[in-house]
């Protein structure tokens, strides 16, 4: 028998980590955001469900920067092991060029979750791919087709009744980002802007690296069968390597990494029907 689940969600991020869910877009920003969205769960069988749900992001300012489309199928292996493969539609705003820009992604999700006494342990794995088209990037800086991974740890006490804390860890990490050297150590500058450039060299997507840990404590609130209650504080800790070069690929103007530490705090709300 099908069983349908409609999951409404709201948080609110203070101060938000601005671009804290994208694969392929790590470096932080202090400020305000906030998220809401809608999920639909059918359940086929036993074992089997389809999701799709729609997610809106907001910034600074109360604009719209993202909005996000899923729809995603998982199966139950077994008591403790989930596997799921999704698709979801991106659309980000690139204030640069004053209008979204798409971008498609495809996960393969690993989970498990064993429970002791009053103790829930759960863990989740994520390989994604990610495509924008090569017209919105410079392809000597950002790989229009990026391999990335996700991992979470979590532990959730269950012994408070309708309040459970939890605790977690997340890694992430792309398998395949730009790379490149310097040709000659002489700089120059370049006619119009006058920024100073090195002689480079690009070698191709060959740069693999961890860019993300998360730490996170919280607590979820039941306050009823249909609504609930998020709270928790995140620190991040980002080292994201920047590559800026010219279109032509044969200018370097720098490379480096830039590492961030950001502490936030987020509340949410959910309503099932």
């Amino acid at each position: 028998m099908k069983r349908i689940i409609i999951l409404i969600s709201a948080a609110l991020l203070l101060p938000a980590i601005a671009r804290a869910d994208d694969g392929d877009e790590t470096s932080l920003s202090p400020g305000f955001m906030a998220r809401t969205g809608v999920e639909a769960r059918v359940k086929l069988n036993r074992n089997l469900s389809l999701q799709v749900g729609e997610e809106l992001r907001f910034g600074n300012g109360s604009a719209m920067e993202r909005f996000q489309t899923d729809l995603g199928v998982s199966y139950k292996l077994s008591k403790h092991f989930d596997v799921g493969l999704n698709y979801s539609l991106i659309e980000k705003y690139k204030s640069s060029a004053s209008a979204f820009q798409p971008r498609h992604r495809l996960s393969l999700d690993f989970s498990e979750s064993f429970k002791t006494y009053y103790w829930t342990f759960s863990s989740k794995q994520r390989l994604q791919y990610t495509h924008r088209s090569t017209q919105y990037v410079n392809i000597y800086q950002d790989n229009p087709n990026l391999i990335g991974m996700k991992a979470k740890f979590q532990a959730k006490y269950r012994g408070f009744g309708d309040v459970k804390p939890y605790g977690y860890v997340e890694i992430r990490g792309n398998f395949n980002e730009a790379w490149g050297h310097m040709t000659s150590t002489t700089s120059s500058t370049t006619a119009k802007s006058g920024k100073t450039y090195y002689p480079y060299q690009f070698d191709g997507y060959t740069h693999a690296y961890i860019n993300r840990y998360r730490f996170a404590l919280g607590a979820d609130w039941k306050l009823s069968k249909k609504i609930g209650l998020d709270f928790r504080v995140m620190a991040d800790s980002c080292s994201d390597y920047e590559i800026d070069t010219n279109s032509d690929g044969d200018k370097l103007f720098s490379a480096q990494y830039e590492n961030q530490m950001v502490f936030s705090a987020c509340a949410g709300l959910t309503y099932k029907f």
